[in-house]
């Protein structure tokens, strides 16, 4: 069978055991094959969304989208800003906005309490959003505002975290910085594992031989430990504007992270790495942190995944999930480097 498969350039896994009668290997096996697979229909069933532009210089981030679509099946959908700031305008339906202000308050713990009424408007974003999603079958979402907000376009510029933290929520992976890439890592852990948070490196402490890893804005509140944290900040992460800053709160123990990075010819390229996430000081910013522990140790890590030639951006995921990730490349046909396990 490999050898007819071979001859007509298709992919193969070959799983040995006995299908029925309770062979528990076998099994675990055609269910991860399973998970994996669903990677790959949920690219070629909804599409990207890339609101505005990638982050100007941050040139790793940026994508052919043409290309994207012939390697990964995942086909762009472009938005401006001008188009996203009336989203919400005909929204009226006030028991839907009520139900999902109780929603919002009851994912985050809100700096100085919250209310359906604090969040209101927060929530009439978040019902319009969802329906964008639905009429445009959107499954990621990849965003970046590059401007001064003022009047209308500055209310949902402060909205966007949260109102993307719900989506997430809900499996619609969405990445700050315009990074298409990320929002692909994110949706294939979240697909396979439930989770899928953006991160990149923040920063060493050599002294405990760990690495500190995070980011700031929306994220998962499945991958949280305890209730997420919402409060009003004037500034993001240094860029223009501020509004509601969300903090999650990753769990201790097993973590995996993904990224997606191309090579100069455009071919798409995974990077896989598993470690452990420990309890211990992080940046006290508003930002999201894990203090990460490698098998390798901090440094080596550092350079190993450096090398692979990854973008700055990548997934993190609560458990241990290499296994399912090598399944996913072949299935997408594209190659994988682990760099610790």
């Amino acid at each position: 069978m490999v050898a007819d498969l071979e001859r007509y350039g298709k992919r193969h896994a070959v799983i040995t055991g006995v299908v029925e009668g309770g062979d528990p290997g076998v099994q675990a096996e055609i269910e991860d094959w399973c998970r994996a697979a669903q990677t790959r229909r949920r690219f070629r069933d909804t599409n990207i969304a890339q609101i505005g532009r990638p982050y100007p210089g941050m040139m790793d981030l940026y994508i052919d989208e043409s290309n994207l679509y012939r390697r990964m099946h995942l086909y762009t959908k472009q938005f401006d800003w001008e188009k996203m700031w009336i989203i919400a305008d005909h929204i009226t339906d006030e028991d839907a906005i009520r139900s999902k202000a109780q929603e919002i308050l009851e994912t985050f713990d809100i700096e100085g309490g919250g209310t359906v009424e604090k969040v209101w408007d927060m929530a009439k974003y978040v019902v319009a959003f969802e329906q964008w999603c639905q009429e445009e079958k959107l499954g990621l979402i990849a965003s970046h505002y590059d401007g001064f907000a003022q009047g209308q376009a500055c209310v949902l510029d402060s909205m966007l975290i949260p109102a993307f933290s719900m989506l997430i929520k809900q499996g619609v992976a969405c990445a700050v910085e315009g990074d298409m890439k990320v929002a692909m890592a994110m949706s294939i852990l979240k697909t396979i594992s439930g989770t899928g948070q953006l991160a990149e490196m923040y920063s060493i402490d050599f002294n405990d031989d760990i690495a500190i890893i995070g980011h700031s804005g929306s994220g998962d509140a499945d991958i949280s430990e305890k209730k997420p944290t919402m409060k009003i900040v004037e500034v993001f992460h240094g860029k223009t504007g501020g509004g509601y800053l969300t903090q999650f709160y990753p769990y201790t123990g097993p973590v995996t992270y993904l990224a997606i990075t191309q090579d100069g010819d455009g071919r798409f390229k995974f990077i896989a790495a598993e470690g452990v996430n420990e309890e211990g000081r992080i940046l006290s910013f508003g930002d999201t942190n894990m203090r990460t522990r490698f098998s390798c140790g901090a440094r080596e890590f550092v350079n190993r995944w450096s090398e692979c030639g990854p973008t700055h951006h990548f997934a993190a995921a609560t458990g241990r999930h290499i296994d399912t990730i090598i399944k996913v490349a072949k299935i997408f046909n594209v190659p994988v480097e682990i760099v610790t396990r």
